[in-house]
């Protein structure tokens, strides 16, 4: 029997790929599939209600609306901003969220009802308009004939939205108490419902017949609670019928026959599948998307690939799946998950390949290549983890235990040797040179030392059974059928540390070039080396990756690495004087510790550093466009590694990092489809929200306004923090402002009069949106009227007529009033008292917090150390202070403003707060961006834990700072701490907390830094 289940579901599996798989070559490496994509965790620090989402969907103008188990957010690109509904009835448990064609977003409440937003207004959709129940389960729209049909799902219910109200539909009676979790209509023309149903299967109803349930007849585990179900159209002309289900992993149903992807096929990490998407990706089958109990995964090409690398996700349950683009069409995908919303982007330049060697420094080499059997193979040489092979959709490693000579390999080539494919040579740690035969490595004895420090850095085939080599310590060797020299590096005129090694010409023209770390440029030409540095003229001693791109004039030029002036170009025409290339000048590298450099199929720079990857686009005027990457645009990391920049044949370059191996895929320079749209966001005036005129009308605002809020944003879908704006109030300023990253305009105290705010905005790449208007006018007050002043007059003689009749009569009872007034004034005194010794109270309070970040004041912190010093004098217990400041803050509030500075303090304020020990800990504001912790009791290892932990949390709050190097808000910590004793003072650790912050900001800032110790 278990023989038997096992043959069964390694069919499953092997029709499931027969099947899904139709790419264009099956050879060819697909990067889509071996790729890993781009991800963006939003969390509540990003303004989400709640982390648990529950629902996503995006609209048409480019928002995304998310629903959580704590109400409904809109994303605009930069925040999630809470949409509380029409009296707070949007802030509790989000059922679903749908965006339909034609704008309008519709939303389930669990408990409350149903909402549409339809021109700007939210309206009540739900029992009262024939829902049969308070709220949806799920909320589902399928195109139909240029328009769309929506469908909802409740206990029990199946109702299609029609002529403004729910029309129910007869269901069978088994189903009446049932929870129907989703609901398909078919791609074809039956024009069937599929219903899921918890508890009863699933059920299929044709249209104008009974619905009737339909049971898997292949095996596998329970698929009786079925959570989501979907439809795809088949060539046949009918469709196929995907589901998932709790328990029972995900099914498809075609032709009458089952396939199943679960846990126990090995299809599936999860067999509990919360949401199903099927995404169209130009192929006969569906890009199909899982949220699992524990992650995601999608079925592409025929394999199941678990989203596993997505570290943040991988053990988070995916509550929802939905499918939005950027503002150029690009695809994206969005996950609901426990943690967050994390938006996955399906098109981009970078992708990771894989993440050997993360435990280490990542790979070293890359090749890639296509065999004469017209298979596509990628290498890599990884730190630590051997020797990887990508190849018809599998990985293959190599190590020690396959003959590889040391675990971390440095370089990779492929050399001719008279056999069809040649032999793969591979430089290892320890300098060791080895060659595959086989599916075994076979070390190649050579003449050099062996040593920890060794490495076989570069491996330069240049003819058949002919190569040179750089060595990491050992300089340059070269080898011709099975003959070795050996250029020793003890020789004064021979290279030592060399990176990369390129040659130019043939025969006896031929020159070897190499670049070295401490020796420059050198060049080996009959029979003598030569090296060129500073003293040369050329800018720096030390370089790296070295690439030969003719200029326009064809004349020969290095493009080479450096170790402190980023890319640096050099003429060889005459190889005995190389001259440095200034012009035209280049844009500055993404770190000026730069790798090298390398030209892509569309004829584009790919920079890759020690911080960061870049792409330079040549244009027109001979300038350079420059687009700058770091992992969040797919990257395994942000430093890249010497020597592991790699352009295949079809123009992709791949590049190795300190977190593994990533491909560029280069994009042909076309004009842009779209145009990024710029949304006006909030308009409020005196802080009521009001709507945007439509059309260019004037907005008229009454007499009196005080304030004018006008919040915007560029809807492009990807690096939103990169859009830049700016505006022009025609009637206040004389012109259009500065660019600036700052979405918003206020204005108050403005005088009576007409206006215009004129919106203007640019994408990333420099694309202008569409500008937008806001046209208003400000009504004058009525009492500054010609007919107004005139009423003033008379009735200032009128009330200056009954003031003259009314003194008589004030003089007989003044004297009675002044008895009462008396009295007054003593019930007042003593009622005053009492509000005096209350606001006192309230002032001793607020003496002791910092209004701004709602920690501990300086005053309040410096009192609570010292009553922890007197409590460790006492008891021998220790005491321990931690004092920090934000990096380069001033150039925040440069860049960001003071009022976004203040934001930032109060999120830094919190993230600390979450990170100590209550009650015991004391966090506070010292003054200005700097911070001071009281941590009773802990010794300082301890500390410097706790100190570390708050480090991360503020680094974790992801906000965004342009003039720091890491691109986000950073602190520096300087922790001390003593066991008190008589004859010292709180003010000593106070002075080496100081000190320990002082060094901490010497040495790099963003860390955690220990006072020396405390005599």
């Amino acid at each position: 029997m278990q023989q038997s289940r096992t043959v069964s579901a390694y069919c499953v599996l092997l029709m499931a790929c027969l099947w899904l798989s139709a790419p264009a070559h099956a050879s060819d490496i697909d990067v889509d599939q071996i790729g890993r994509l781009p991800a963006k965790l939003f969390e509540e620090g990003n303004g989400l209600p709640d982390p648990t989402v529950t629902a996503v969907a995006q609209a048409p103008d480019g928002h995304v609306w998310v629903g959580t188990m704590r109400g409904l957010a809109r994303f605009n690109g930069l925040t999630m901003a809470p949409v509380p509904g029409p009296d707070g009835k949007l802030g509790g448990v989000v059922r679903d969220v749908v965006a339909t064609p034609d704008g309008q977003v519709w939303v389930s409440m669990t408990g409350v009802g149903v909402f549409v937003l339809k021109n700007d207004a939210w309206q009540d959709i739900g029992a009262d308009q024939g829902l049969g129940a308070v709220n949806a389960l799920r909320l589902r729209w399928f195109p139909a004939n240029g328009s769309y049909r929506l469908f909802a799902t409740t206990t029990g219910g199946l109702a299609e939205w029609a002529d403004g109200r729910w029309q129910a539909r007869a269901l069978p009676a088994e189903l009446a108490q049932v929870e129907i979790f989703d609901v398909a209509l078919a791609s074809d023309e039956s024009q069937s419902l599929w219903l899921a149903t918890f508890g009863q299967g699933l059920y299929h109803c044709p249209l104008a017949q009974a619905c009737v349930p339909v049971t898997p007849d292949v095996a596998g585990p329970r698929f009786f609670e079925i959570s989501s179900v979907d439809t795809w159209p088949e060539a046949d002309h009918g469709h196929s019928v995907w589901v998932g289900s709790y328990g029972g992993g995900v099914a498809r149903l075609h032709g009458g026959r089952w396939q199943r992807f679960h846990r126990g096929n090995g299809a599936l990490g999860s067999d509990y599948v919360h949401a199903l998407m099927l995404q169209d990706i130009g192929q006969p089958q569906p890009q199909v998307w899982a949220g699992l109990r524990q992650g995601a995964a999608r079925l592409r090409g025929g394999q199941w690939q678990a989203l596993d690398y997505l570290t943040s996700l991988s053990s988070t349950r995916t509550r929802a799946i939905g499918l939005g683009s950027d503002a150029q069409g690009r695809p994206q995908v969005w996950l609901g998950t426990d943690s967050g919303a994390a938006r996955l982007r399906l098109v981009g330049n970078w992708r990771t390949v894989s993440e050997i060697g993360s435990a280490g420094n990542g790979v070293w080499a890359l090749l890639n290549e296509v065999g004469n059997d017209g298979h596509e193979s990628l290498w890599l040489g990884s730190d630590g983890e051997g020797l990887a092979r990508y190849r018809d959709g599998a990985w293959r490693t190599w190590t020690q235990a396959d003959g590889l000579p040391h675990p971390t390999v440095r370089s990779l080539a492929r050399m001719a040797d008279g056999t069809p494919d040649g032999t793969l040579w591979v430089g290892t740690w320890d300098g060791h040179v080895a060659r595959l035969v086989g599916d075994r490595l076979q070390v190649i004895p050579t003449p050099w030392p062996k040593f920890e420090r060794e490495a076989v850095s570069k491996i330069l085939p240049v003819g058949k059974n002919e190569a040179w080599i750089g060595l990491r310590q050992g300089g340059v060797a070269h080898y011709r059928e099975g003959v070795w020299r050996h250029f020793d590096p003890a020789d004064p005129g021979h290279p030592q540390r060399v990176v990369a090694l390129l040659q130019t010409g043939s025969g006896s023209e031929s020159v070897i070039w190499a670049t070295t770390v401490g020796r420059g440029l050198a060049v080996y030409r009959n029979g003598r080396w030569r090296f060129h540095g500073r003293a040369q003229g050329l800018p720096d001693d030390s370089y790296f990756g070295m690439t030969l791109l003719p200029d326009a004039g064809g004349r020969p030029v290095l493009w080479l690495g450096s170790q402190a002036n980023g890319v640096v170009r050099v003429d060889i025409s005459n190889p005995e004087t190389p001259r440095l290339v200034t012009e035209p000048a280049l844009p500055a590298s993404p770190n000026p510790y730069t790798y090298g450099v390398v030209r892509d199929g569309a004829g584009d720079l790919v920079v890759c550093s020690d911080y960061g990857a870049a792409r330079w686009r040549p244009l027109a005027d001979g300038q350079l466009d420059v687009m700058r990457f770091q992992r969040s645009d797919g990257l395994p990391h942000d430093e890249c590694n010497a020597g592991a920049l790699h352009v295949d044949a079809k123009g992709r370059v791949w590049a190795g990092t300190i977190g593994g191996a990533a491909v560029y895929l280069p994009r042909t320079p076309t004009q842009r489809p779209f145009t990024p749209p710029l949304s006006i966001e909030r308009l409020a005036v005196d802080g009521v929200a009001l709507s945007v005129p439509a059309n260019g009308s004037v907005l008229s605002l009454p007499a009196g306004t005080r304030s004018v809020l006008v919040e915007f944003a560029l809807l492009t879908g990807e690096r939103e923090g990169m859009n830049t704006y700016r505006s022009w109030l025609e009637g206040l300023d004389p012109g259009p402002g500065e660019w600036n990253d700052t979405p918003l305009r206020q204005f108050t105290g403005l005088p009576p009069g007409s206006y215009r705010l004129n919106l203007e905005a640019r994408d990333y790449t420099g694309a202008p949106a569409l500008p937008q208007l806001i046209a208003f006018e400000i009504k004058r007050p009525w009492w500054s009227t010609v007919t107004a002043m005139a009423g003033y007059t008379i009735a200032f003689l009128l009330l200056a007529l009954g003031l003259l009749r009314l003194r008589e009569r004030q003089l007989r009872w003044r004297e009675a009033e002044l008895v009462k007034l008396v009295r007054q004034r003593t019930n007042e005194l003593e009622s005053r008292s009492l509000e005096l010794r209350r606001a006192n109270e309230e002032l001793t309070r607020l003496s002791y917090f910092d209004a701004l970040t709602e920690l501990a004041n300086r005053r309040r912190l410096i009192e609570r150390l010292q009553a922890e010093w007197s409590i460790g004098l006492a008891r021998g217990t220790p005491v321990a202070f931690a004092l920090f400041d934000l990096d380069e803050f001033k150039a925040y509030n440069d860049h960001k403003g003071h009022l976004a500075g203040d934001d930032a303090l109060r999120v830094v304020a919190r993230r600390v707060e979450a990170e100590l020990r209550k009650p015991h800990d004391t966090a506070g504001r010292y003054g200005g961006e700097e911070f001071g912790v009281v941590l009773p009791g802990l010794e300082l290892p301890e500390a410097m834990a706790v100190a570390e932990r708050v480090r991360q949390a503020v680094m974790h709050a992801d906000l965004p700072h342009p003039g720091s190097r890491l691109g986000q808000v950073t602190i520096s910590i300087g922790v001390a701490a003593i066991v008190p004793r008589a004859g010292l003072s709180a003010e000593l650790l106070i002075a080496a907390a100081d000190a320990a912050l002082y060094r901490a900001k010497q040495a790099g800032k963003n860390r955690v830094e220990a006072a020396e110790t405390l005599d």
